[in-house]
């Protein structure tokens, strides 16, 4: 097993060996579905989500946490992405293909709208 004297690598390395077995299951069961794209979706709305968290501490001083609003966004983004491909005929990569430029050019808008208004940088909700 691993040295004793490096015992916090234990829990990062059990995580690391269960994401390595469960990231393929998951993975093939999103490609199968033609969902492969939906990380992708998911993340650029969520950027749409940060974007308007802070546009809502900037102009209306509401207090709320960018990265809620992230997470609000990502989960309407989702169900956005099931609405537009059940109601249409098109595959499910079309609809995610609409939400991710949907969110992209959101949260790019809103951050240039409020971009002299901002008292912390982008990156840092972004990148960490």
């Amino acid at each position: 097993m691993l040295n004793p004297r490096y015992r916090y690598m234990h829990r990062p390395v059990l995580v690391g060996l269960c994401v390595g077995v469960m990231a393929p299951l998951i993975g093939t069961f999103l490609v199968h579905r033609q969902l492969a794209l939906i990380g992708d979706a998911l993340a650029h709305t969520a950027f749409a989500g940060v974007a308007v968290g802070l546009f809502l501490n900037a102009v209306i001083d509401l207090g709320v946490s960018p990265y809620l609003t992230a997470v609000v966004v990502a989960m309407i983004a989702a169900l956005f992405i099931e609405l537009i491909s059940e109601t249409t005929d098109a595959y499910n990569d079309v609809s995610m293909a609409i939400v991710l430029s949907t969110g992209f050019a959101l949260g790019t808008t809103l951050i240039s709208l409020n971009a002299g208004g901002l008292a912390v940088g982008v990156n840092q909700f972004l990148f960490g």
